[in-house]
């Protein structure tokens, strides 16, 4: 296998050799185990803060992934594959439930940042799909399989969209198609500037969201992540104006162009209080939140300065969040 490719062909190839997997595309660790169809099903999102560079307690971590019950989530900012691997390990025994990841490294054609993207998910209630995915931006070669690959990013007048591309999933619970899209958009820091570029990218991502949901009509569309943006507005800002949560919100035309799509996460999802990490779907779809399901999974206590450096050096700067949707005819 030649590394003629810009998009990590060559980490592709070594996450191949490292986790013994049957293609070089794509790594995938399976538990086999019986199925059935649930009648809610469990999403969310987790940013691991460089999952695999220094030291993390993946015990602590696989104990707050279980805590938060997902029975399928996208993870960011996992920088080994071994690490996600090992992870899984401490999984399984926590849940008794049989697990499958699946991971593609992710290596931005627009700097020389590389990060791997992942799902994982509970094999007993939640398969693979494949489906048609002319919205791809790059060959098998590059990260692309039957069920995952990364969105193509829409240019305008050759000028990258994302510097992170969308990375999209397909999946079957019980009968029903869900598509989960995960992202970790740009945050550069906290100036007007590097503001309105996440906003460019956030812009970008319901274009994207929307030409998925296009050419899936069948599956539920489930945005997760780490948006480096709020959705709150001035009616439930947590403080006056110049609140940090208002200058970073998500652009309004995000939420009032139709199809409409909600965010369901509106309070702090990291240490320092901002709130990033959404769970986004679409209004008109036949699934519905459960009430009082949405929530950011915390173990200890979040006033604690103590803890909170704690938490940051031994799991992540973010905490997981969470959503159950009820499927319909149950």
């Amino acid at each position: 296998m030649m590394c003629t490719h810009s998009r990590a062909c060559c980490g592709l190839l070594f996450i191949w050799l490292i986790l013994g997997c049957s293609s070089p595309d794509v790594a995938s660790l399976t538990d086999t185990g019986g199925s059935s169809a649930p009648d809610e099903i469990t999403v969310g999102g987790f940013n691991l803060l460089r999952l695999g560079h220094g030291t993390k307690d993946l015990k602590r971590v696989a104990d707050l992934v279980t805590k938060a019950e997902f029975d399928v989530f996208g993870a960011t900012e996992v920088m080994k594959p071994e690490t996600a691997e090992e992870l899984m390990q401490e999984l399984r025994p926590r849940s008794g439930a049989p697990r499958q990841i699946r991971i593609i490294p992710f290596a931005s054609r627009e700097s020389n940042y590389k990060e791997h993207f992942a799902f994982l998910w509970r094999s007993d209630r939640v398969k693979e799909s494949t489906s048609p995915q002319v919205y791809c931006n790059s060959p098998e070669s590059e990260g692309r399989s039957d069920n995952v690959c990364y969105a193509e990013d829409p240019r305008s007048g050759g000028v990258p969209a994302y510097e992170r591309d969308p990375f999209v999933g397909h999946f079957k619970v019980g009968d029903m198609g869900l598509t989960l899209v995960s992202v970790h958009l740009v945050y550069g820091g906290t100036a007007s500037e590097d503001i309105e570029r996440r906003q460019q990218e956030m812009r970008a991502l319901r274009s994207t969201m929307d030409r998925v949901r296009s050419l899936t009509p069948d599956h539920k569309i489930v945005t997760v992540g780490d948006f480096n943006l709020s959705v709150v507005s001035d009616d439930d800002s947590p403080e006056p104006e110049e609140s940090r949560w208002l200058r970073e919100a998500m652009p309004e035309e995000v939420f009032s162009t139709w199809p409409k799509i909600d965010g369901l996460v509106d309070h702090g999802t990291t240490i320092g209080n901002s709130s990033y990490d959404h769970i986004l779907y679409y209004e008109d779809s036949v699934w519905s939140v459960v009430d009082g399901s949405v929530r950011v999974v915390h173990d200890f206590d979040v006033e604690s300065d103590i803890e909170r450096r704690m938490y940051k050096a031994e799991v992540s700067d973010h905490y997981p969040v969470a959503a159950t949707f009820r499927l319909p005819n149950f």
